[in-house]
Parts: structure tokens; C-alpha cells; sequence
């Protein structure tokens, strides 16, 4: 998830790309397999394994680097390592980390105030470990267990932030800012093959991931009261997937590639705001939406038909999602949400040669609103203006459309793709609704609501020569 509010923005990049293996984009929703609330697409981070660095017979292998970057003055490191302990367990230790300052930028001004056009000075610090055990008892099994830990720091001299002289009594005479991100994740990951009536695979993965973030600014003040920021955004989630695969031959001529399976999250999402010398009218500690714990549950079914040059890929989703607050520490009433929702897929794929095939795709998307959307609550008495929670908030759902032409002729490749895709009830963040702006009498009210309608189209032409 991701969460803004006013100078606070915490965002979704508690990764390292250095304990990565690949990364795959699905356009369009992936709904049957992957989740409908991926509207517009999919973004699929693998990690490493042990496979990667074990050649031929080898029991031990791996890899390392070292760059530097001339935009952040950074040095980057990695090493990975893996062994293969016997002939049923495989196992993988990766590392990475770094030490960048602020990208640089065509400013000239120096100046330690708000003149300032060059960067401010910056320090980031990127810690990243990725542990992994395989352990393959027999042919038909295999168990995965991996550890991830990311941590990221930053520390920042906001010289940009400092007023210029003459000082009034509340100039900013210094301003230091600090922000650090940690994730941590434990996942197992079994894969059985049973070959009964029912399946031919079995897979099961349960994962549990504890992100937090924080935000921490302090304001030397010239004569007034110094002003303290310390922000925290968490996040704790209970992930559990269990999958089945089977294939049916129907016919001589037809076969059936069945997956079926069940998705549970868990995320309880918390936030808090403390320091010194609050927003007039409140008193700290405080929260901008009260802590919440999100669930949803998905069945999914997807059936893949291959028929001679024809494969025909129906799917379809049942989604359902809860919203429950905790009014706890939250000073306006919370509301609750829970909804459900069906999102079918279709996808076509015709082999008109083994070089040149025509493929189209049909999808469904839908997505719920989350615990800041719903529950949002900020109020400036003084300014006139503040932000009301929307119990009646509607996810958003989308229809999406592509046909595409692929050629593969081992020298030339090509890929030629339109598409289309129609959104309704997009969320839009803290709109304005009501008032005049008035201090005590008649505010401005900003609310997240549902505003219609929107389409995105295009087309896509992509080639290789070799």
C-alpha cells in the first residue's frame, strides 16, 4: 500500500532490486490468477534462487559486485552465495547494500535558505538480505522457505527550508529531517504433485511481512516554539494461497488445464502523529485514520482449452473485502466497509503458423477502497478547512480489451497490440465537497469520493532483430 497525507508520503518501494532474479509485466487485469485489484496490470518481482548459481555439478557458487553511480555519488555492493548441502536440500544467502546522497540537478545557488537551487545535502543508506532454503524430499515435492529484510535510511540537512533574513519570531532558523523504511518478510512455498482425481499439483504458500515506516522532522524556530514531526506508518499482513492444477483430456482433440484455488490477506494497517507544538486545534499524539485491519478472500477458477492451433482461456474471480476500524485514538466516528464482487476473464490465442499466431483478451478488474480512503479525518478550525470519512465509498471496478498480432521466425520477433480499458467509480483523494472556507463557521470540506468514468487506449508495436 502506499499512504499520503499533507509533507507525509510513505510509498510502496520496500524492495532491492539487487535480490531480484527477474521481473515480469502482465498487461491488463491478471484477475482469475493474481488478484482483480491489479486494474491496469502486474508487476511481478521473482527473487533469486539457488538454481541460478549452481552449474552443472557444482555444490557452491555465487556471485558479486561492486558499482558506483555518478547522479547520486553512490557506491553499490552485492554478493550472493549458494550450496547445495545434499541432494535434496539447496540453499542461497544474498546481501546488498549502498551509500548514495542526493541526486544532483542543474541548480547554481547554494545559498542556505530558500534561494537554495542546488540539492540539499542527503545521506541514504539501503540494507537488503535474502535467505532461501529448497528442500526437495523426492521428485514430486518441493518446500521453499525464504527470509527477507530490507531497510532503508535517510538523513537530510533541508537547507532550502531555512527563511532569510530578517527573522520574524516563528523563521526557520534550521530544519533536519530523518526517514527510515524496514520490511521484513517469512514465507514458505510448497509444491506437491498428488495426481488424484481432483488435482495433479498441489501448492500452498503462507507468508507473514511487517513493514514500517518513519517520517521524523524537527524546526529550530528563531524565537517561537520549535516545531516537532514524528510520523509512523505500519503495516502487518497475513498472506495464505492454496492452489490446484489439473489436466483433463476431454477428447482426442481436446484438453483442459484447470487451476482453481483460494487467496486470504490480512493486513492490519496503523498510523501515528506526535511531537511538538501540533496543528491548532489538536494535541498530540493524534492519527490521521484510525488503525484498521483490512481482509479480503478471492476463489478463482481458470480453465485453459487447447484445441489443435486454438487455446481458449476462460477464468472467473469472487472477491470479497472488509474493512473494520479501530475508533481507539481517533477523534471523529469511524465507518466500516465490506463488499463483494465477481471479475471473469477471457483470453483467445490462434497459431496460424508455428511462427505467426493472433491472440485477444478480455478482463475484469476490481478494487476496494483502503483504510485512509474511507476513514481519512483532519480538521484545521482556525484555517477553515478540513477532511470527512466517506462510509459510502464504492470500489473501483474496469473492463479491459486487447488484441494483438506475434510473429517468431528465430531471426525476426515482433509483437503488435491495441487495447482499450473503461474505469468507473475511480477514488479520487480529498476532493472538495462543501463549504466556504469560513473559520468555525462554514469550512471547506475535502473528502475522498468516487468521480466517474475515465478510458485509456492505445496501441503497442515492439520488435527485435537478431
Amino acid at each position: 500500500r502506499s499512504y499520503v497525507f499533507s509533507a507525509n508520503a510513505f510509498g510502496r518501494d520496500y524492495f532491492d532490486i539487487n535480490l531480484v532474479e527477474r521481473i515480469e509485466v502482465l498487461k491488463g487485469p491478471a484477475s482469475a490468477l493474481y488478484g482483480s485489484d491489479g486494474m491496469a496490470g502486474l508487476v511481478n518481482l521473482i527473487t533469486r534462487e539457488p538454481q541460478s548459481f549452481l552449474r552443472g555439478d557444482a555444490t557452491i557458487g555465487g556471485s558479486a559486485s561492486v558499482g558506483y553511480t555518478g547522479d547520486d555519488n553512490g557506491w553499490h555492493t552485492s554478493l550472493s552465495l549458494a550450496g547445495k548441502a545434499s541432494d535434496t536440500v539447496q540453499w542461497l544467502i544474498s546481501a546488498a547494500g549502498s551509500k548514495t546522497h542526493g541526486l544532483e540537478n542543474m541548480g547554481t545557488n547554494d545559498s542556505a535558505n530558500s534561494d537554495r537551487t542546488t540539492p540539499n545535502p542527503q545521506d541514504d543508506t539501503n540494507k537488503a538480505l535474502l535467505a532461501k532454503v529448497i528442500v526437495t524430499p523426492t521428485a514430486d515435492q518441493r518446500h521453499a522457505f525464504t527470509y527477507e529484510h530490507v531497510d532503508k535510511k535517510s538523513d537530510y540537512n533541508m537547507l532550502s527550508g531555512r527563511s532569510k533574513p530578517p527573522y520574524t519570531s516563528t523563521s526557520v532558523i534550521d530544519l533536519q529531517s530523518q526517514t527510515d523504511m524496514d520490511r521484513d518478510r517469512l514465507t514458505y512455498d510448497g509444491r506437491v504433485r498428488v495426481n488424484t482425481a481432483l488435482a495433479d499439483t498441489l501448492q500452498a504458500v503462507l507468508s507473514y511481512q511487517k513493514a514500517s515506516s518513519r517520517e521524523y522532522a524537527f524546526e529550530d524556530r528563531y524565537t517561537a516554539a520549535d516545531r516537532v514531526r514524528d510520523v509512523t506508518y505500519d503495516e502487518d499482513t497475513w498472506q495464505l494461497n492454496l492452489q490446484a492444477g489439473k489436466m483433463v483430456r476431454a477428447s482426442q482433440d481436446w484438453a483442459h488445464n484447470i487451476t482453481y484455488g483460494f487467496d486470504f490477506t490480512r493486513t492490519d494497517v496503523s498510523n501515528l502523529q506526535t511531537g511538538l507544538v501540533p496543528p491548532a486545534g489538536e494535541t498530540y499524539p493524534l492519527k490521521r485514520f484510525p488503525d484498521t485491519k483490512e481482509t479480503s478472500s478471492a476463489f478463482y477458477i481458470q480453465d485453459e482449452l487447447i484445441h489443435e492451433q486454438w487455446s481458449i482461456t476462460p477464468g472467473v474471480r469472487f472477491d470479497h473485502f472488509d474493512i473494520d476500524p479501530d475508533q481507539t485514538g481517533f477523534n471523529a466516528p469511524v465507518a466500516s466497509l465490506n463488499g463483494s464482487a465477481v471479475s471473469p476473464k477471457l483470453g483467445i490465442l490462434y497459431r496460424a503458423t508455428p511462427q505467426y499466431s493472433v491472440y485477444g483478451n478480455y478482463a475484469t478488474g476490481f478494487k476496494a477502497p483502503n483504510a485512509f480512503q474511507v476513514n481519512n479525518f483532519f480538521e484545521n478550525v482556525q484555517a477553515g478547512y478540513k477532511t470527512i470519512p466517506n462510509p459510502d465509498l464504492k470500489p473501483e471496478k474496469s473492463q479491459n480489451f486487447e488484441l494483438g498480432f506475434r510473429g517468431r521466425t528465430g531471426i525476426v520477433d515482433f509483437d503488435v497490440a491495441a487495447f482499450t480499458g473503461n474505469y468507473k467509480d475511480l477514488i479520487e483523494n480529498d476532493r472538495l465537497v462543501g463549504g466556504r472556507g469560513i473559520p468555525r463557521v462554514d469550512p471547506l470540506v475535502f473528502q475522498s469520493v468516487n468521480i466517474g468514468k475515465a478510458r485509456i487506449s492505445g496501441y503497442e508495436f515492439k520488435g527485435e532483430v537478431d
